[in-house]
């Protein structure tokens, strides 16, 4: 058997996948939008959890600015 055949399990994978696809009325990877050319936009996690990280980072510098200000170097 050549090494880049597939296997009878990959085989019943691969063709289970595209079956699943026909059942679709849509389809599967279609865009909602006014136009054919143009796409949705969406929420994106990476950038929601920058702006998360990013806040909570400025809080802590925050704090430590306050928390330094109290104390007194003699």
């Amino acid at each position: 058997m050549h090494p880049s055949a597939l296997t009878r399990r990959e085989l019943l994978v691969l063709s289970s996948l595209g079956l699943a696809g026909l059942t679709q009325r849509t389809p599967v990877f279609a865009q909602s939008g006014d136009k054919p050319g143009t796409l949705a936009s969406l929420n994106r996690f990476p950038r929601m959890m920058q702006d998360y990280l990013g806040a909570r980072v400025a809080a802590a510098q925050k704090l430590v600015v306050d928390l330094s200000s109290d104390v007194r170097f003699e």
